[in-house]
């Protein structure tokens, strides 16, 4: 089993980490940052994103020949024909399937599926690596007009980035989770969602985030993880794509953030109503705050986001038989990162306004029992949900490895340098009992303080 390969690390001395599973049937990669929507800074709301676009443009090429002529031993960069045909045949183009490319909270990561064999994964992991070397590069040179992260490209990012966020401002969860965390949190970077906010980025100029850039995208804050090569081929994919020979550039500080606004203390139940044109439907987002990740109760809330999953859906599906008012599955889950937890609970339902405020009174009704539930059947839900996560886990070596790198740079990003939670995570969820699940509901989901946003048709 590939669990049963201990995480290995190695160290650069510019700053590098890498971390491998050796595993022969695996073949994927991922090289991620520490950087995330958290180091936003105030000015820019998708600090993070746009950067993540404008290196992924491919490779500077037209700073080829002077670092060529500054550094002998480096490579001609790749050009974007070259980028272009690697993601076309193993990856699917641009947008395909295999890419998995991403900025969350905490971490941005540039990876890929599973591929099929090892050499596959040599050509795509040592592309992906000289575009963000170079990118990396092109990110100290401020002549515009000499490096391909220019204000042509940079006008054409900048665009597709607001598209992005008008995708998800037409989405009601994204609508609604957004609107949730402004009212959940003062100042607390996970306010910030992330994709970008349209007014600054309709003004931001390409020095001013270059200049942020520069600060985060350094070796001292990158982390790459490989899953199936051992520790030697690791190595030698990582000198072939020279990421070892990037300067030690200073890192900028992590953000700061307010300690009294990770878990804020709710008095009682904060409310918005938003409307929007042509819904068909009224959507209920309700959100309890809760520890960071690092919390003793991680696995309890895991455990406890399956447990209401089923409950919610009996409550609000399978108690519902006339029209209009059924409600198709629920959505509830814990949500942490180093900065800030959250307990969400999702629901959509075409009854209306008032169908909607009948439903989430049944939810609150049962929040109230299920502290004191000890029934056999909720003792039995409990160790269904526990061990459903436990294969769950597992199954992400065998069918999910581009998720499980992904988990590996969270885990890495949000505290956990050495992975010693991560790997621990199986035994410590085993020993979850009936018990922790009811204290951590008891702790967290109270029916009386919360964060409630609606998303109705106008």
């Amino acid at each position: 089993m590939a669990t049963d390969n201990k995480p290995k690390f190695q160290q650069y001395d510019n700053g590098l980490e890498a971390v491998n599973i050796t595993n022969r049937t695996l073949n994927t990669s991922l090289i991620g940052f520490t950087v995330g929507t958290r180091d936003d800074p105030e000015w820019l709301d998708g600090a993070a994103h746009l950067t993540e676009h404008i290196i992924c443009r491919g490779a500077p090429v037209r700073l080829a020949e002077r670092f060529a002529a500054q550094e002998k031993n480096r490579r001609k960069p790749v050009t974007d024909e070259e980028v272009n045909r690697v993601l076309r045949r193993y990856l699917g183009g641009s947008h395909g399937p295999g890419i998995n490319i991403f900025t969350m909270h905490s971490h941005t990561g540039y990876g890929h599926a599973d591929l099929l064999r090892r050499k596959y994964m040599e050509t795509v992991f040592g592309t992906f690596a000289q575009v963000i070397r170079d990118g990396m590069y092109a990110l100290r040179r401020m002549d515009h007009d000499k490096t391909v992260l220019d204000l042509h490209g940079f006008r054409i990012e900048k665009p597709a980035v607001d598209n992005e966020t008008g995708l998800n401002n037409d989405d009601p969860f994204l609508i609604a989770t957004k609107a949730g965390m402004r009212l959940l949190y003062r100042t607390n970077p996970a306010r910030r969602f992330g994709d970008s906010e349209p007014a600054q980025l309709a003004t931001v100029k390409l020095g001013r985030l270059k200049g942020w850039a520069q600060g985060h995208y350094v070796p001292g804050k990158m982390r790459i993880v490989m899953l199936g090569p051992d520790p030697l081929e690791t190595e030698k994919m990582i000198r072939d794509a020279e990421l070892d020979q990037l300067p030690a550039w200073e890192p900028a500080p992590r953000a700061v953030v307010d300690p009294g606004d990770i878990v804020p203390e709710l008095t009682g139940v904060r409310e918005q109503v938003i409307e929007r044109p042509g819904l068909g439907m009224t959507h209920v987002l309700l959100l309890w705050p809760t520890e960071p990740f690092l919390t003793p109760d991680a696995c309890a809330l895991d455990v406890l986001g399956e447990v209401m999953d089923g409950r919610t859906e009996d409550i609000v599906r399978e108690g519902n038989i006339l029209l209009p008012g059924g409600v198709y599955h629920p959505e509830p889950g814990w949500d942490a990162t180093s900065t800030h937890g959250t307990f969400s609970l999702w629901f959509a339902t075409r009854g209306g306004r008032a169908h909607a405020d009948e439903l989430t009174g049944r939810v609150l009704a049962d929040l109230k029992r299920l502290p004191d539930d000890d029934s056999l059947a909720f003792r039995r839900h409990v160790q269904d949900c526990r061990d459903y996560l436990l294969d769950a886990f597992l199954e992400n070596y065998r069918y999910n490895p581009g998720e499980l790198s992904e988990l590996i740079l969270s885990y890495i990003a949000n505290g956990d340098e050495e992975l010693e939670r991560f790997q621990g995570y199986r035994s410590r969820l085993k020993a979850v009992t009936p018990e922790d699940v009811r204290g951590a509901a008891r702790k967290y989901l109270t029916p009386d303080r919360f964060v409630r946003v609606v998303v109705q048709p106008a």
